[in-house]
């Protein structure tokens, strides 16, 4: 899996971590160390960031509707 790839899936897991605080506004930080940045430490982004959060909330709440 790429770091492409994962990136959605981490977004995803840290959002479902914080069910419980749902009620608070959370903004998430996402950095990457990969052979893309040619191994330099990068922060991603606001743009970014905010697409990836957007996607893996998108996808919760797939799931959760897929379970009503």
């Amino acid at each position: 899996m790429t770091v492409q790839q994962a990136l959605p899936l981490f977004a995803k897991l840290l959002i479902k971590s914080q069910e419980e605080m749902k009620e608070k506004k959370q903004e998430l930080e996402l950095s990457i160390i990969c052979e893309d940045t040619k191994w330099v430490h990068k922060v991603l982004d606001r743009a970014t960031t905010d697409k990836i959060t957007a996607e893996a909330q998108e996808s919760i709440e797939n799931e959760d509707n897929q379970m009503s």
